[in-house]
């Protein structure tokens, strides 16, 4: 019970993302400092937290928390897994928000590698990379 407590509002601040919805996201997202570590990078919950703060205008307060995000993963799961990537193109939207073209570019490097060792993953996974290699002007093909 006390997952799904957790786990669902943060399904939904994750929906309300990626509608564009970012104050709805900020007021149904669980608390920041409920996460526990990453488990699994499918749900992410605290690289979630720190896309949330990037999109609300929070960038240098969110990236670490993502950063920490990719540590936790990458620990638990192959690199070429593609929550990781995903999770890794999120990051680097984030950086790139900052102006950190060089972390941006960095990270979108190592999704772009994730997804070309799996071509067939979802399209979910790959959206904060098409994002990403088209914020920093990047015509690559397409993973």
């Amino acid at each position: 019970g006390s997952t799904y407590a957790l786990v669902i509002p943060a399904l939904l601040a994750r929906v309300h993302l990626q509608r564009g919805d970012v104050a709805s996201a900020v007021r149904v997202l669980p608390a920041f400092d409920r996460f526990e570590p990453e488990s699994e990078p499918l749900y992410a919950e605290q690289a979630l937290s720190g896309e949330v703060l990037c999109a609300s205008g929070r960038a240098s307060e969110g990236l670490p928390i993502i950063l920490e995000s990719i540590r936790t993963v990458s620990a638990k799961v192959g690199d070429k897994h593609p929550g990781l990537a995903r999770i890794r193109a999120a990051a680097g939207l984030c950086a790139l928000s900052l102006g950190d073209t060089t972390r941006a570019a960095k990270l979108a490097e190592q999704a772009r590698r994730s997804f070309i060792a799996q071509p067939d993953v979802s399209p979910y996974f790959k959206v904060p990379l098409v994002k990403l290699e088209r914020a920093l002007g990047l015509k690559l093909p397409p993973v």
